[in-house]
């Protein structure tokens, strides 16, 4: 995922802890991103910044 926002794995991890990151939850160790949450999270965020 870090890589389709062209930004780096601890900067996910550093918006997920401050409650800016998108939509994710834990799996054992692994932390998941539904696809459909995901696409809607980025679409927020143009629709913000437009």
């Amino acid at each position: 995922m870090a890589e389709h926002l062209r930004t780096t794995r601890q900067a996910i991890y550093d918006m997920r802890r401050r409650g800016e990151g998108p939509p994710s939850f834990r799996f054992g160790r692994r932390l998941l991103f539904p696809e459909q949450r995901l696409v809607e999270w980025i679409a927020t965020k143009i629709r913000e910044a437009a």
